[in-house]
């Protein structure tokens, strides 16, 4: 069972990631419910402290989806997110 964030109820994903010498996070593939979508495009929404948001495109069968990834820094984990919620 995947785990949960502490700080509320974020589905955690797995995702493959790559990083650039100058600490750059580019989200490469992600998992969700056992099936693995390639992520074709994506904007980097909102840096902090405590994480990165991305919004994503992936093609699930030929119909391209807009998905919300966070990478939290704290807990070095990737989640998926239901909405984009700007940090306050």
């Amino acid at each position: 069972m995947p785990a949960s964030s502490i700080f509320d109820l974020r589905k955690s994903v797995p995702v493959i990631a790559s990083f650039s010498k100058d600490g750059k996070l580019y989200p490469l593939y992600v998992r969700i419910d056992d099936m693995e979508y390639k992520i074709l495009s994506y904007v980097k929404l909102n840096k902090n402290t405590s994480g990165v948001h991305f919004e994503c495109k992936i093609e699930d069968y030929g119909i391209c989806k807009t998905i919300y990834l966070f990478y939290s820094i704290n807990e070095t984990a990737w989640f998926l997110i239901s909405k984009y919620k700007p940090f306050t």
